[in-house]
């Protein structure tokens, strides 16, 4: 039954999540989904490694979500319920955008699992039922992808070409180690899970270049 409604939850807080247009609702659709992807990971608690991969998710994305809280205080001169709108019109020096953009980030590369902020994915997801990461890998981790890109071409609305350097070595870097990692493994799941943080990094190779 927790299952079940964790699902239904989570499905809710991702369709929120693209829906926001304002900090405070994107936020809290933000937590809502760490919260109930951190319960179905903990669906069989008896098997090993299960609570110490729910902890070290729950942790990587609750610093990543202290960071995203730190860029929208930035983007709306300390008023989370601001529209987006309003972020777009507002008018910030070029110290305040680069770190806005530096927290937005390293808040969104946490839940994408991108390196070096990977080390959750190969334990969360050997651990969680096999629909549950699933979802974690097609659709969950790709929030990140897609919070960045509402951000940083969005709400920034562009920025200097070192940002775009900067998300494209992330994403070689993921890209490769990902697909090293996955070579040395065995465990199928874990070996989806490099896949995963792999794919993210080619993802954010593209989002770099495009940048």
């Amino acid at each position: 039954r927790v299952l079940g409604v964790m699902l239904h939850l989570l499905l809710l807080s991702l369709s929120v999540q693209v829906m926001a247009d304002n900090a405070l609702t994107f936020l809290m659709a933000w937590e809502l989904t760490s919260l109930s992807a951190y319960a179905m990971v903990l669906t069989e608690p008896d098997r090993p490694g299960t609570v110490r991969a729910a902890q070290w998710y729950l942790a990587v994305t609750h610093v990543g979500f202290a960071a995203l809280v730190a860029m929208f205080f930035l983007l709306s001169a300390g008023d989370l319920t601001v529209s987006f709108a309003a972020m777009r019109s507002a008018s910030l020096g070029s110290g305040v955008r680069n770190a806005a953009f530096g927290l937005g980030l390293f808040g969104f590369a946490a839940k994408s699992g991108l390196v070096p902020l990977h080390v959750w994915l190969p334990m969360a997801h050997p651990v969680a039922p096999s629909h549950v990461s699933a979802l974690m890998s097609g659709i969950v981790i790709k929030m990140g992808v897609y919070g960045l890109l509402r951000v940083t071409l969005d709400l920034l609305g562009g920025g200097p070409p070192w940002w775009g350097g900067l998300v494209l070595a992330l994403g070689a870097a993921s890209a490769l180690l990902g697909v090293l990692y996955a070579l040395m493994e065995h465990d199928l799941k874990r070996l989806l899970a490099y896949h995963s943080v792999e794919n993210i990094g080619i993802i954010f190779i593209g989002v770099g270049a495009g940048l």
